[in-house]
């Protein structure tokens, strides 16, 4: 059975969409590291360009799924404890581009590419944030 969730649109968001762009290059990063490219340089390029792809993708773009058009509208959720929360928000899209903020993020995201990740992430359920060693 389907549940809803109540999504509202805010400013108050923008910042969250922000660290969410910065989640996707740590992810990137961690990926690119484990393949033994450590050249900063290169993962600098590869973040920057994959982040404002995806942040450009978030904005603009629709995908088809079996004749079915749809456009990726992502909200975030403060209940971290619920597998299926009530409510959710999502910046407002008149004042917010995820592309807008792309560019920079592997600087922001890295400390200028010494590995020391700004943005603390942690498991559903779980409120403690994980040791960043352990990505």
């Amino acid at each position: 059975m389907a549940k809803i969730t109540t999504v509202i649109r805010s400013d108050d968001f923008q910042s969250v969409g922000v660290a969410f762009l910065q989640v996707m290059a740590l992810e990137v990063d961690v990926a690119l590291r484990s393949a033994g490219i450590a050249d900063v340089v290169i993962r600098r390029k590869v973040i920057d360009s994959f982040c404002f792809g995806m942040g450009n993708f978030f904005d603009q773009y629709w995908f088809d799924v079996d004749g079915k058009k749809y456009r990726p509208l992502l909200s975030y959720a403060k209940e971290i404890d619920a597998e299926s929360p009530i409510s959710a928000g999502m910046p407002d899209s008149a004042g917010f581009d995820y592309h807008d903020y792309a560019h920079g993020m592997f600087d922001a995201m890295t400390s200028n590419g010494d590995g020391t990740y700004q943005v603390p992430i942690g498991l559903i359920g779980r409120s403690e944030a994980m040791d960043p060693k352990d990505f």
